[in-house]
């Protein structure tokens, strides 16, 4: 490699250093420009070649929206689309370097073959353990890679990573802003909601729906202590399909998820209720329906009396997080 070939390597390298940081200021419109910047930059390190970018998720796969590429072809209806037994599947499962020569029982993708590739190099692309995705470069000279490209290869694969896991996190960041949005535009209607009811029962009617579309929970009941303070009655509840709701009071002790939540004043969230403890107290809220999980809080007057618990069930399990007990609080509150 020539000196001058060497720091045009280092200036892009410096650029592309500088865009990542740019994004790790939570820009999401610099994501797809540096992924670009990339693959342009990787094809003109490895002359004679094309390179292209797909993300990878462990539960959904390969992303066909996500392709960034830059290529050596006009022709845009080739379907150089991941194979579930390709090499970049074959590059995710070994979390290592894949090259198209070495591996004899797999081959490069008909359509890049078509497009001119007589070699490739698959990379993915990792984060903390975690693969985000894989860059494929493609050798359109008849030569193996030399030992060198692929240092300099090794480069951009990781800024491509770093570029995928920013870009993950302003996404994850982004989707947990919107939740809130919706949270307190909820929140607010439920304040406007229970501002129009004139008694506890249209009340607690309207906060338990509330609960219920807040957390998306199949099934739901308010019990209020009796005023001798031993038991927890109930007020109001709701579900689709109930076909023997279990109203009846319950008493207030450590023999019932809610009769327990009420004892010690402190909220659960149940992402089963087949394990232990839980499957020896739970108090079934239908005997026709097996419900999995729960959540359930207190609710504590001002003057730190309890005055009764607020209940939610699913027949799904793991439904209910930290966030669902935080937003329950609230409405008990």
């Amino acid at each position: 490699m020539t000196e001058s070939l060497m720091l045009d390597v280092l200036a892009r390298l410096n650029q592309i250093g500088a865009a990542v940081i740019h994004l790790g200021g939570g820009d999401p419109e610099s994501v797809t420009p540096t992924l670009l910047m990339i693959v342009r930059s990787a094809t003109e390190v490895v002359p004679g070649s094309s390179a292209v970018i797909y993300t990878y998720a462990r539960n959904h796969g390969f992303d066909q929206a996500s392709r960034v590429s830059s290529e050596r072809t006009t022709n845009q209806d080739l379907d150089d689309f991941p194979r579930s037994d390709g090499l970049g599947m074959r590059a995710v499962e070994r979390c290592k370097r894949v090259l198209s020569y070495e591996e004899k029982d797999v081959t490069i993708n008909p359509a890049k073959v078509t497009a001119g590739a007589k070699a490739m190099v698959c990379y993915p692309l990792i984060v903390a353990d975690e693969t985000l995705g894989v860059l494929y470069i493609y050798l359109h000279e008849d030569r193996p890679f030399a030992d060198l490209e692929l240092l300099m290869l090794e480069n951009f694969v990781n800024l491509t990573a770093l570029t995928l896991s920013l870009a993950r996190q302003i996404s994850l960041a982004q989707q947990e802003q919107n939740r809130k949005e919706r949270e307190l535009r909820r929140l607010r209607r439920a304040g406007m909601l229970l501002s129009s009811r004139s008694s506890l029962k249209e009340i607690l009617d309207t906060i338990l729906n509330m609960a219920l579309e807040i957390t998306e929970a199949t099934y739901g009941i308010f019990r209020l202590v009796d005023p001798g303070g031993t038991r927890l009655v109930m007020q109001s509840f709701a579900g689709i399909g109930l076909a023997k709701p279990a109203t009846e009071a319950l008493p207030l002790d450590s023999h019932s998820v809610m009769g327990m939540v009420g004892l010690k004043r402190e909220p659960v969230v149940i992402s089963d209720l087949r394990e232990a403890p839980w499957n020896e107290i739970y108090y079934p809220f239908d005997r026709e329906i097996e419900m999995r999980s729960e959540v359930a809080v207190p609710l504590v007057g001002a003057s730190g009396r309890l005055e009764g618990v607020l209940n939610l069930e699913s027949p799904a399990v793991n439904a209910f997080d930290r966030q669902d007990r935080y937003l329950l609080q609230i409405l008990a509150t």
